[in-house]
């Protein structure tokens, strides 16, 4: 796979140091986490999220490799020291997740190649809060493409449930996309793993907005 070239080619070694050198700086108030940056613009704009993003700044043309729409919000890509953050936004919680699946595999290929041809019911659970659902759902959307070379494109009929006495989330919804075929589908940038580091979850009034890292 040939990377971009405005991306930098880094080994494994040097993102795990890169990851962990910003973990640092975030525990010393020497950077801000994505919460934070969020959480100074709601303080300023009188929301937790809404409005904080214009079109013409999260979205390129095609939806692919710096942002797209999905019919309830959308998602953008934002720079890390190592990895890459996925951002994406809607209306209710479900909406982000899908937005957030949807942004995942934006990344790894030009989703206006890809076609709706197969289905599935998919289901994840986690542990403690919403984050760990979230993550939960991109690690069985990825884990599809890497066993099965299945490209998520829509996620959606997404239910959220918990279980307050056991701090268990689970997560299920419905899915379709396509066979990955080099063919006839671009190659973007490889997610090899969803990083489980200072994923975020901004509730507003009006928008819900997360944040996920992901090593690529």
């Amino acid at each position: 796979m040939e990377p971009d070239d405005d991306w930098e080619v880094l080994g494994r070694r040097e993102r795990q140091l890169r990851r962990l050198r910003f973990s640092e700086m975030v525990g010393q108030d020497r950077i801000e986490a994505p919460a934070q940056r969020t959480a100074q613009l709601a303080e300023r704009t009188g929301s937790d999220a809404s409005g904080l993003y214009g079109e013409e700044e999260a979205v390129v043309q095609g939806g692919h490799r710096r942002g797209g729409q999905t019919s309830e919000g959308g998602f953008k890509f934002e720079d890390h020291p190592a990895d890459v953050i996925i951002h994406a936004w809607a209306s209710s919680i479900e909406g982000a997740f899908c937005a957030c699946v949807r942004g995942m595999s934006a990344y790894m290929t030009d989703l206006a190649k890809v076609e709706e041809t197969v289905s599935k019911r998919i289901s994840a659970t986690g542990k403690g809060d919403e984050r760990s659902a979230l993550e939960g759902l991109l690690d069985t959307c990825l884990l599809r493409f890497m066993l099965d070379g299945i490209v998520t494109k829509n996620v959606y009929n997404l239910n959220l449930k918990v279980d307050p006495e056991l701090q268990s989330w689970e997560v299920s919804a419905d899915s379709s996309g396509d066979t990955f075929d080099t063919k006839k589908h671009s190659q973007g940038t490889e997610v090899k793993a969803i990083t489980k580091s200072n994923t975020t979850v901004v509730r507003g009034e009006d928008r819900v907005d997360v944040y996920v890292v992901v090593d690529i």
